[in-house]
C-alpha cells in the first residue's frame, strides 16, 4: 500500500446538515448540524472507534460511510476509492466490500424468513455464485458463528438475542467484506452474552483480516475492541488517540466525564476522572454556541471557551483534543 494510500477508510472534513422549517414567517431557515467537519483515518486490519452520548453524531457518521445518508461537505475515501461519489450500479456492486451488524438482533432480522434465507439475502442481492454455491456459503457461515446445519430451516423467534445476532454477524460476513461497521452490536444483549459475541468478532477479525467501525456508548466494548477511539460531542471530534492512551490519560473534559460516569468496581481504574462531571444538558444542535460546544458543561470552562471554538491539536503523537487547556 502506498504511503498516500496507507489508511484503509479516510473521512476528510465530513459535514452532515440537515435544513430545517424556519421557527416563523419572517425568521432564517434553519440547520441541524448532526455532523459538523470531522476527519479520522482507519488502517487496515484495526478496529476504529466512535464514543458520545446519544444525539453526537456518530451513528450519522457510520450512515454516511454506508452512503445511507447524503453528505453536505467532505470526503469518504476508501481503499482510494471516493466512496461518496459513487452511484448506481458502480454502488451496488462496491456495496460487497461495506456491510454492517445492527443494534436490535430482535428486529433487524425478518421474523418471516427462515435463517438459512436471511443469511443468503446479501448474496441474491449482489447475484454472488450460483445457487448451489450460494446455499454451501450460507452452510459455511452458519457454521463460523455457532450453529448447527439444521438450524437454516428455524425462525429467528426460535432463538435467544444472542443467537440472532450471531445470525446477523454471519448475513454481515456473507459477501466477504472488508470493512464491517458494528452499530452499538451488543448493547442489547445480557453482559455474558456480550462477551461472547465481542470474542467472536475479535475471532473473526484475526482470521479474515476485518477491519471494523464500532460505536458505542459502552467504553468499556471500545477499550476491548478498538485499537483507536474518537469522542464525538454535538457533531464534533472532541479527542482521539489510541484507546490505550484515551484511557489512561484523557486530555478533554468530556472524554474525562464519559469515563467518570462508567461504573467500575475498582475505583484504582479512574483515578484522573473521579471529580469530573459534565453539568446540565447538551446545546441544541440547531443553535450552536459560538465556543467550545462543551463549555456551558465544563467545570473549568473560561472566558475564551465561551467566545472562541477550540481547534482539534495534537497534544503527544498520534493523540489529538479539541480543548483550550489541553497542552
Amino acid at each position: 500500500m502506498s504511503q498516500e494510500n496507507q489508511f484503509f477508510l479516510k473521512v476528510e472534513n465530513l459535514s452532515i446538515h440537515y435544513p430545517l422549517r424556519a421557527a416563523g414567517l419572517f425568521s432564517e431557515p434553519r440547520v441541524l448540524r448532526a455532523v459538523d467537519d470531522i476527519s479520522f483515518e482507519v488502517a487496515q486490519g484495526t478496529s476504529f472507534g466512535i464514543v458520545g452520548e446519544s444525539g453526537s453524531g456518530k451513528s450519522t457518521t457510520v450512515a454516511a460511510i454506508m452512503r445511507l445518508v447524503d453528505i453536505t461537505a467532505g470526503r469518504i475515501m476508501f481503499d482510494g476509492a471516493a466512496l461518496h461519489t459513487l452511484a448506481g450500479e458502480s454502488l451496488r456492486v462496491f456495496r460487497r466490500r461495506l456491510q454492517i451488524i445492527f443494534q436490535d438482533p430482535y428486529s433487524s432480522l425478518n421474523p418471516r424468513a427462515r435463517l438459512g434465507e436471511i443469511v443468503r439475502d446479501p448474496l441474491d442481492i449482489q447475484k454472488i455464485g450460483t445457487d448451489r454455491e450460494r446455499d454451501a456459503r450460507v452452510m459455511e457461515l452458519l457454521e463460523l458463528v455457532g450453529f448447527r446445519p439444521e438450524a437454516r430451516h428455524a425462525f429467528p423467534h426460535q432463538f435467544s438475542g444472542g443467537q440472532r445476532q450471531r445470525v446477523g454477524i454471519a448475513r454481515a460476513l456473507a459477501t466477504n467484506p472488508e470493512l464491517v461497521v458494528c452499530d452499538e452490536p451488543v448493547s442489547a444483549l445480557d453482559v455474558a452474552i456480550q462477551a461472547q459475541i465481542l470474542n467472536l468478532l475479535k475471532r473473526l477479525q484475526r482470521e479474515r483480516g476485518l477491519t471494523f467501525i464500532f460505536i458505542s456508548h459502552d467504553l468499556g466494548v471500545v477499550r476491548y475492541m478498538c485499537d483507536h477511539a474518537a469522542v464525538m460531542y454535538l457533531g464534533k471530534i472532541v479527542e482521539s488517540g489510541t484507546t490505550a492512551r484515551l484511557f489512561s490519560n484523557p486530555a478533554h473534559p468530556y472524554t474525562k466525564a464519559l469515563l467518570a460516569a462508567r461504573p467500575s468496581i475498582h475505583a484504582r481504574e479512574r483515578p484522573v476522572t473521579d471529580k469530573v462531571r459534565a453539568i446540565g444538558d447538551p446545546p441544541s444542535p440547531i443553535d450552536i454556541p459560538p465556543g467550545c460546544r462543551f463549555a456551558s458543561r465544563c467545570p473549568f470552562a473560561e472566558r475564551r471557551c465561551l467566545d472562541h471554538a477550540p481547534e482539534l491539536h495534537m497534544i503527544e503523537e498520534g493523540h489529538r483534543v479539541a480543548c483550550h487547556l489541553a497542552m
